[in-house]
């Protein structure tokens, strides 16, 4: 067994290790089953997906235009648009529906209905910070790894996934349960994700790199094939090694990836080779004043900063482990702003590597519909 721990600060590690320990949810029941209901919302109406925040259908691109342009754009397509397709479709959307689904959606959506805007109607929709419409099924297991039984939690969407198995490595003393927010939500839009609890990853047993080659195993183990690792704060370090060394990996997503005491992971960026993102928060102590930003920039991953973000925004679900010394007040964007954009532009990377869709760039890319605004707003910048 493997330990990485710095030369000559230990104290600085434990140091680092306390301001994110909190307690590990004890996983270990094996193929326990459990649906997880994503609810539907009629247009115009109630809340679309349930989503993270609680966000009504419509608000999140100003517009009432069935589930923020992802539910279905008149009756035959699931949904009831004011009554009919030929209706004013809603509100600040600011365009009539024309009476078939060739109309111009309006406003902020930013393309016609089912056309720019990145999907079909009554399908997949643009705004991935809400829920997608697959319904998703929790399972667990466990496989012996490294000389552990590493238990994992399974996200499987209804009707099979559309796109390549995603990992989730967990941060430094946290566990499985502080990423399975995220989990939920990709699944639901037709990805299959698997979130362990890493076999090394406490005060006692600390070993990033080898956490990594276990998430490789895990994925070859659990469902053979393209794999897209993601990982937060050590946990992103872990998803680094393991997208270096997989010859499966095929995108790696770091959400405020953290590197070691003795920048390894910046040796790893170097060996990068397939396409990457980093979402990191404002610079602090619990990211090592982000220094997950020059580990992940060594293997040219396309990096953003969330403003106002602190290093808990980017677990899903946090609890007061972390909050307790890494949370900090927003002055300017709420916890559900935050929610949403790390939603929104997360599902787009990891959809846009798995080659399941291909309007990402309204997320991700400079004259986006909603990179552009979010830009301009200072919601987010280029660190």
């Amino acid at each position: 067994m493997h330990t990485v721990c710095p030369p000559s600060s230990r104290a600085a590690g434990a140091l680092l290790a306390l301001l994110t320990i909190s307690a590990c949810t004890d996983d270990t029941a094996k193929n326990d089953t459990s649906d997880v209901n994503l609810e539907d919302g009629t247009d115009g109406g109630t809340a679309d997906g349930a989503t993270e925040d609680g966000a009504a259908d419509g608000t999140a691109d100003g517009a009432a235009d069935g589930s923020a342009d992802g539910a279905a754009d008149g009756s035959t397509d699931g949904a009831a648009d004011g009554g009919s397709d030929t209706g004013t479709d809603g509100g600040t959307d600011g365009g009539t529906d024309g009476g078939t689904d060739s109309g111009t959606d309006g406003g902020t959506d930013g393309g016609t209905d089912g056309g720019t805007d990145g999907g079909t109607d009554g399908g997949t929709s643009a705004d991935y910070s809400l829920a997608g419409t697959a319904g998703v099924t929790r399972t667990t297991g466990s496989s012996s790894i490294s000389g552990c039984t590493m238990t994992y939690a399974r996200f499987t969407p209804a009707g099979g996934s559309v796109g390549p198995l995603v990992v989730i490595g967990h941060g430094f003393s946290r566990s499985g349960a502080n990423m399975e927010g995220w989990a939920e939500h990709y699944a639901s839009w037709g990805l299959e994700v698997v979130v362990p609890d890493l076999c090394h990853s406490s005060f006692l047993d600390s070993d990033h790199i080898q956490n990594g080659r276990d998430m490789a195993d895990l994925a070859r183990a659990v469902r053979p094939g393209p794999v897209v690792f993601m990982g937060q704060s050590a946990g992103g370090l872990a998803a680094l090694v393991a997208a270096t060394e997989s010859s499966d990996a095929v995108g790696l997503v770091g959400l405020d990836p953290v590197d070691d005491f003795t920048g390894s992971g910046e040796d790893f960026g170097a060996a990068l080779t397939i396409p990457a993102w980093g979402f990191v928060g404002e610079p602090g102590i619990c990211n090592s004043s982000g220094n997950g930003v020059a580990m992940y920039g060594a293997g040219g991953a396309s990096m953003v900063r969330v403003t106002e973000a602190d290093h808990c925004d980017f677990e899903n679900v946090t609890d007061w482990g972390c909050t307790t010394l890494c949370n900090f007040a927003n002055l300017t964007y709420s916890d559900s702003d935050l929610r949403r954009t790390i939603l929104g532009m997360t599902t787009a990377a990891v959809l846009d590597l798995g080659g399941v869709v291909s309007d990402a760039d309204g997320w991700l890319s400079a004259g986006g519909t909603y990179y552009d605004p979010l830009l301009s707003d200072g919601a987010i910048s280029l660190p």
